[in-house]
């Protein structure tokens, strides 16, 4: 049998073949309304994209006049909103170089004063008490008052805050930015923020000295000193501490729409902090010429829109008009699917519309030929002649609406015919069939159809059983007979399975596919008979694969799967020195299943590469467990499908899992089948390389099964090889058997491979493999594979040490 096929539903519309025929201005394609309805619709739809594109080329012109005028007229209104921000700036730096003028001829009345003098001399103790009250600060307009003494030390410090009226806490740190300080006067960084600030040297009332020390008044710049300055210069400013100064032009911070910020950057005394004070201004020069901008925009819109108007009145005259025309019976062409009609032809204009309707009326021409063509190559099976899938699915709820019955089968043995005779002698043979179940479908008014390669299809109008089984056996007898091609004598049998109508179902899908899955139960049950869907039990082999199938789908999410370990032993047999990893599906209704069953169904339907990454995370995660556990050197075993060989995403994964878990690289196995490597050597060859690199051993399993083992031991890298239980199994009675074995063991030795004995289970192949051998051990006579809790029973007990 071929591949399975996949039934679908099939639409398509079969033309009316009828003669040519013109539609005249008046055709009577619908009611008159509809027509001018129609027509008014397909006008305003032209109209409207005729309008977008002159529209938008309208709009691409003032677009580019916007583009071209607005920023000439617009560059010298920011150039003046610039000038005007620059000078508001200005005036702020005026304002402030004024204030710290003023804050040092305060501090110098002080400083040059008798009293001050003998205070830092030591000579006026209560100089702080009489002089330095709150009424000082406030009348002075100062924030703090520094004496420092000729070596630097603060003789007295204190804060007031002129804001709140009370006095500020001044820290023992906080001269520590005026030490050696050699400016008169600026700013500075306190822990208060940006301050004003000014120093002078302390003397006599008369100028005479020599110094007593120094006196500082500073004032803090602070976002409500900011405000007052504001206020007076009735400007809106802001203040804050900023990392650097932004931009080329440092002056102009941000625009929008309708403001511009100017801002004035004030860097302390150190240089190491940096202040900004923002100024938020409307842009009055901008707005105004933007307002003019916009009455000139209006003019030329309103000019612009008059023409537009204008042209398309003219071009709905000469061209719109017509191509709805020609539309609309296009329209109707389509809704009476016919490619026999033709379009009108207009006698009143000559041009490129009128040559449009005389080229479709030729491509309608054409189209109808075509559609003789393709209506054939559609239905019609082009090699037997007989309807085929896409007939079967259109016609079914129609003219094949009384079919009850529906045989499904194809040819025992036809790929033999085929391989053998050649594909064209297998064509002929397939025409042969078909010519002879035709005329059995003929004779009972049933429909016959080739489905795909040797697969066919029989609808009959009976659903009485004994009618059905006379006519499965009529199909059998027809298919059964001796045909002779190219001289040659061949012959087949059928398999047939038979669904009904409504017993099986209703629709014609369903009716193939029960139909399909009794003809395969024919096949797999003997071949050459027919069966009824319906007589299939529910244990058939064929619905049990489907249904492995399908639950095996939902296995892993359901926590169905179990990885199960088996020891491989040591030379002695005494130490477990790994664990080979092998999956196990735990049904909940149906027990155990053997791997036989389900690994080549997940083979067959992908999911093997995703139960395969399970099973390689699962095991490694359980076995460095084991590591933590005290057993560090316990290695691992795991069997790679020829899926997952194949599959790049593997090797990512495998990186990923021995990462996630810190697994050594060197304790784990990948065991590959030596069928496996003589299908995908190609394929395998990169692969093994990868996983060497990551220092990952390599191991041939079932070794001597296949044709070619010492060919693949030359040309693939391996670290071990698996000898299969067949070689073992009656060592050492048999021996040919024995000899065999020795030999093998022999030639691993010589190209210094590691080797690990399958299927071990009696006392005497123990002895003699322990005997002749280095081998590893590994078989029921050990432990068969078991549970992870089961295993570790086993570990504890057998494994004192791991070697």
């Amino acid at each position: 049998m071929g591949g399975r096929i996949c039934l679908k539903g099939f639409n398509y519309h079969r033309p009316n073949l009828l003669a040519s025929k013109m539609i005249p201005q008046n055709a009577d394609i619908c009611s008159n309304r509809k027509i001018s309805f129609m027509r008014e619709l397909l006008n305003m739809k032209l109209i409207l994209k005729t309008f977008i594109v002159a529209g938008s080329a309208v709009a691409l012109f003032l677009g580019g006049i916007l583009l071209v005028i607005g920023p000439m007229l617009l560059k010298d209104a920011n150039a003046m909103d610039k000038r005007s921000v620059s000078k508001d700036l200005n005036r702020i730096e005026f304002y402030l170089d004024s204030d710290l003028d003023a804050l040092n001829r305060t501090n110098l009345d002080w400083a040059v004063w008798d009293d001050s003098y003998n205070f830092l001399q030591g000579q006026y103790s209560d100089y702080p008490e009489i002089n330095l009250m709150p009424e000082t600060y406030e009348n002075n307009f100062v924030n703090f008052i520094l004496f420092k003494d000729q070596s630097g030390k603060t003789i007295y410090q204190g804060g007031y805050d002129l804001n709140r009226k009370a006095p500020i806490q001044l820290s023992s740190a906080f001269s520590d930015p005026f030490d050696d300080m050699k400016a008169d006067k600026g700013f500075v960084q306190t822990e208060f923020g940006l301050a004003l600030f000014s120093l002078q040297p302390v003397y006599r009332s008369n100028g005479s000295g020599p110094k007593a020390g120094f006196l500082i008044m500073g004032k803090l710049l602070d976002q409500a000193y900011i405000s007052k300055v504001g206020k007076e210069l009735s400007m809106a400013l802001s203040f804050r501490k900023v990392e650097q100064i932004k931009g080329i032009n440092p002056e102009i911070e941000s625009f929008s729409d309708t403001t511009i910020r100017g801002a004035h950057y004030l860097r302390d005394y150190g240089g190491a902090n940096l202040y900004m004070i923002s100024l938020l201004q409307e842009r009055e020069f901008y707005l105004q010429r933007l307002v003019s901008l916009k009455q000139i925009f209006y003019y030329i819109l309103a000019f612009s829109g008059l023409l537009l108007v204008l042209a398309l009145i003219l071009l709905d005259r000469f061209i719109l008009s017509r191509v709805a025309r020609l539309s609309e019976n296009l329209r109707g062409i389509q809704e009476r699917r016919d490619t026999g009609l033709r379009l009108p032809i207009s006698s009143k204009h000559r041009d490129e519309i009128t040559n449009l309707e005389q080229s479709i009326n030729k491509v309608l021409a054409s189209l109808e030929d075509k559609n003789r063509e393709i209506t054939n190559l559609a239905y019609i099976d082009q090699l037997t002649g007989l309807p085929n899938q896409a007939y079967l699915f259109e016609h079914y709820l129609t003219s094949l609406k009384g079919m009850k019955a529906v045989f499904f089968f194809d040819l025992d043995g036809f790929k033999r015919i085929n391989d053998t005779l050649g594909h064209q002698a297998g064509d002929i043979f397939l025409k042969e069939i078909a010519e002879k179940v035709k005329a059995l479908a003929d004779e009972m008014n049933g429909l016959f159809a080739r489905l795909a390669g040797d697969e066919f299809a029989l609808l009959v109008g009976t659903s009485e059983r004994t009618k059905l089984e006379g006519i499965a056996s009529r199909i059998l007898s027809q298919v059964g007979k001796e045909y002779e091609t190219f001289q040659y004598k061949a012959f087949t049998t059928a398999s047939v399975g038979i669904a009904v109508s409504p017993l099986d179902g209703t629709s014609l899908d369903a009716l193939l596919q029960k139909a399909d899955i009794a003809m395969y139960e024919a096949k797999s049950t003997g071949k050459n008979q027919y069966v009824f869907y319906e007589d299939i039990s529910s244990d058939s082999y064929y619905k049990n694969l489907l249904e492995l199938e399908h639950e095996l789908k939902y296995a892993v999410e359901r926590n169905e799967l179990e990885i199960y370990y088996q020891p491989i032993m040591d030379k002695a047999g005494e130490h477990i020195v790994c664990v080979e990893a092998l999956l196990r599906w735990n049904h909940p209704a149906k027990g155990l299943i053997s791997p036989d069953k389900f690994i080549p169904i997940a083979e067959e339907t992908g999911l093997i590469n995703r139960m395969g990454s399970w099973v390689l995370e699962e095991a490694v995660k359980q076995v460095g467990k084991w590591h933590k556990d005290g057993l560090e050197k316990l290695g691992l075993a795991i069997n790679l499908s020829k899926s997952q060989m194949k599959d790049g995403r593997f090797v990512e994964k495998l990186d990923e899992v021995l990462a996630c878990y810190h697994f050594p690289p060197g304790l784990l196995q990948i065991e590959i089948t030596e069928s496996d490597v003589s299908d995908y050597k190609k394929e395998l060859l990169p692969f093994v390389e990868d996983l060497r690199k990551r220092k990952v051993k390599i191991a041939l399993d079932d070794f001597g099964v296949g044709t070619s083992s010492l060919i693949f031991l030359k040309d693939l890298p391996v670290d071990t090889i698996k000898i299969d239980r067949n070689f073992v199994k009656k060592v050492p009675f048999q021996a040919f058997d024995t000899v065999l074995l020795t030999g093998i063991y022999k030639i691993l030795n010589e190209l210094g491979l590691d080797c690990v004995t399958e299927g071990i289970e009696t006392e005497e192949q123990l002895k003699y493999i322990r005997e002749n051998s280095d081998s590893k051990l590994q078989g029921y006579y050990f432990s068969k594979p078991l549970p992870a809790p089961e295993l570790e029973k086993q570990l504890n007990k057998l494994t004192a040490r791991l070697i």
